[in-house]
C-alpha cells in the first residue's frame, strides 16, 4: 500500500512538523531527478554521470580528502567548456536544484566542493587547458588543472606563474581563494596576477571580468568564493622561468624556537631581496611515532649565491638532521616534497589563523597541539602539523600595486605569519575527536594572540574550517562592497540559495 503525506497525517503516523520536512524532501528529490534528466538530454550521456558508473566514481575518487570522496550526488556534470557550465546553470536554476562546484577538490572539509543527493555537482576537472599567449606574457588556465602539469607545460616555454607549492593543488580553488606561492614575496597572491576571469553568471551568461570590462566583478572575484559566479578560465601573468635553489631540512624538535626565530629574521629581510620563500612545520606523525619539525626553502635565482646566503643566513645556521637543499631544481621537484608529506585520500581538516611575527605563539601552538591530540595518539593514521608561513610586507605591497584586495589586508599590517593547522586520520569514528582537537588548538591560539596583542583578524579562506567566519575577517566595508557586487550580478540571489559549499556572504 502506498501512503501519501496526507494519509500519514490523517492516521497520526506523521507529525505536522515532520510532514513539512517530508514534503520538502520529496520536492527536492523530484527537482533533482528532473534536473539530472534535463541535463543529460541537453549535454549528452557522456557529460552527465550517475552513481554506479565508472566515470562518476573516477571523478569522486579524485578528491583530495576522504570526506569529500564519500559524498554521492544525484548526478555529476562533467563539464568540458564554459558553454557546458552555462547550459548546466540554466537548467539548475530553472529547476531550483541545489548544486556544488568542483575544480580539483583540494579543500578537505565535507561539502566544500561536493554535495549529497538530491544535489548536483558540476565538475570542472576536465577543464584543464594551459594556453600560452603569442607574446608569452600571459597564460590561460582551465580551473580543473593541477599546478604540477601546469608547470610542466610552462617549462617548455621557459615560463612560470604565481602558482601552488603542491603539484596536486588545483588552479581553480587555489586562485579563487587568493593563492600563496614561492613567488608571492615579489608578485603577491595568485589572484593579484589574474588579468581576466571568464565567468558564468547565475543567469547562465558567459562574461569576461577584467580592468576594462565588468571591473567591479573582476575586483569582487578576488574575494568572491562561491558567491558571484563560476570561473571557467583564468588568464594570468606569466614570468620568465629561472633556476631555483631549495629543498627542505629536518631538525630535532628542540630546535623549534631557533628555526622559527630564524624564519622571522628571514621574513624581515625580504623587502631587500623578495626572491625567497619558506615555511616552518611542526607536528606529530603516528607512522613515525615521533614529533617532527622541518623547514622549506626556495630561492628564485639559483645563481645568486651571495644574496641567497644573506637572505637565509640565520635559517641555514640552525643545526639540522636531514637536508634535501640543492641547486638548479624546479618548482615541481620542490612541490614533490610537500606532496609526499601531505598525501591525498585520507580524512583531513585544515584550520587557520593569522598573527604578527611572534615566536611564543608558534611554540605555544605546538605545545597546545600535543595537549589537544594527546588522547588520539596511537589511533590509526593520526598526524597533525602546524605550518607557519610568512606573509611579508613585500607580498602585501605587490597586492596593493595590483589594485588591492577586498580580503582586508594592507602593507600597513607589516609582516605577518599565516598558520595552517593540518590534521589527518583514517577512521570515520575519529572524526568528531579530531575536529574537536583542531578547534581546541585554534581557539587557544586565537585567545593567546589577542592577549599578546599580535592577532590579525584575517582568515585565509583556503585553509579555513567551514565554521570559521572568513568574511567577517575581511572587514565590514569590504563585505558591503562584495554584497553590492553580488546583488548586481545575481539580483535574484540564486547562487546564495542554490550553490552549496565554499563560504557565503
Amino acid at each position: 500500500m502506498r501512503f501519501t503525506v496526507s494519509s500519514l497525517l490523517l492516521f497520526g503516523l506523521l507529525s505536522p512538523s515532520r510532514a513539512v520536512t517530508v514534503n520538502h524532501d520529496l520536492r527536492e528529490e523530484a527537482a533533482a531527478r528532473d534536473c539530472c534528466q534535463t541535463l543529460q538530454r541537453q549535454l549528452g550521456p557522456t557529460a552527465v554521470l550517475f552513481p554506479g558508473s565508472s566515470g562518476f566514481q573516477q571523478l569522486v575518487n579524485s578528491y583530495y580528502s576522504r570526506q569529500e570522496s564519500e559524498i554521492v550526488s544525484q548526478c555529476r556534470v562533467s563539464a568540458r567548456s564554459a558553454k557546458d557550465v552555462s547550459d548546466a546553470i540554466k537548467v539548475i536554476t530553472n529547476t531550483g536544484c541545489k548544486f556544488a562546484v568542483r575544480s580539483v577538490g583540494h579543500m578537505p572539509w565535507a561539502g566544500a566542493a561536493n554535495i549529497a543527493a538530491p544535489g548536483v555537482t558540476i565538475d570542472l576537472k576536465l577543464m584543464d587547458s594551459v594556453n600560452v599567449s603569442a607574446d608569452r606574457k600571459t597564460v590561460s588556465l582551465g580551473p580543473g588543472g593541477s599546478w604540477g602539469p601546469v608547470y610542466d607545460t610552462l617549462d617548455r616555454f621557459n615560463l612560470t606563474a604565481v602558482g601552488g607549492r603542491s603539484n596536486t593543488v588545483g588552479v581553480g580553488g587555489f586562485t579563487l581563494g587568493g593563492g600563496f606561492s614561492n613567488l608571492s614575496p615579489s608578485h603577491g597572491f595568485a589572484s593579484d596576477n589574474v588579468i581576466n576571469y571568464q565567468v558564468v553568471l547565475a543567469d547562465g551568461r558567459i562574461v569576461n571580468a577584467n580592468k576594462n570590462s565588468n571591473f567591479d566583478l573582476y575586483r569582487g572575484l578576488k574575494a568572491g568564493s562561491t558567491n558571484l559566479g563560476i570561473i571557467t578560465r583564468y588568464d594570468v601573468n606569466a614570468f620568465p622561468l629561472t633556476p631555483k635553489w631549495g629543498g627542505s631540512r629536518g631538525y630535532n624538535v628542540s630546535q623549534g624556537p631557533a628555526i622559527f626565530d630564524a624564519m622571522a629574521k628571514f621574513t624581515g629581510k625580504l623587502p631587500k631581496e623578495p626572491l625567497g620563500g619558506g615555511s616552518v612545520v611542526w607536528g606529530y606523525n603516528e607512522q613515525m611515532k615521533n614529533d617532527t619539525i622541518f623547514a622549506t626553502f626556495a630561492y628564485l635565482g639559483a645563481d645568486g649565491t651571495q644574496s641567497k646566503a644573506e637572505l637565509f643566513s640565520e635559517m641555514l645556521d640552525v643545526p639540522f638532521n636531514s637536508d634535501t637543499i640543492r641547486t638548479n631544481t624546479n618548482q615541481q621537484a620542490l612541490s614533490d616534497e610537500v606532496d609526499v608529506a601531505f598525501p591525498p585520500g585520507l580524512r583531513r581538516i585544515f584550520a587557520t589563523l593569522t598573527f604578527k611575527v611572534d615566536t611564543q605563539i608558534a611554540v605555544g601552538v605546538y605545545e597546545k597541539s600535543h595537549e589537544a591530540f594527546a588522547g588520539l595518539v596511537g589511533k590509526e593514521g593520526i598526524s597533525w602539523s602546524a605550518s607557519f608561513q610568512p606573509i611579508s610586507v613585500t607580498h602585501l605591497q605587490a597586492t596593493q600595486r595590483a589594485g588591492g584586495t577586498l580580503q582586508g589586508l594592507s602593507p600597513k599590517d607589516g609582516d605577518l605569519i599565516l598558520l595552517n593547522l593540518n590534521s589527518v586520520w583514517v577512521n570515520e569514528s575519529d572524526d568528531a575527536a579530531m575536529q574537536a582537537a583542531v578547534r581546541k588548538v585554534i581557539n587557544w591560539a586565537t585567545q593567546e594572540a589577542k592577549k599578546r596583542n599580535v592577532l590579525h583578524p584575517w582568515l585565509y579562506i583556503n585553509y579555513a574550517l567551514p565554521d570559521q567566519d572568513v568574511y567577517s575577517s575581511y572587514g565590514r566595508d569590504n563585505i558591503k562592497v562584495l554584497k553590492q557586487i553580488q546583488a548586481k550580478y545575481d539580483n535574484k540571489n540564486l547562487l546564495a540559495k542554490l550553490w552549496k559549499g565554499g563560504f557565503k556572504l
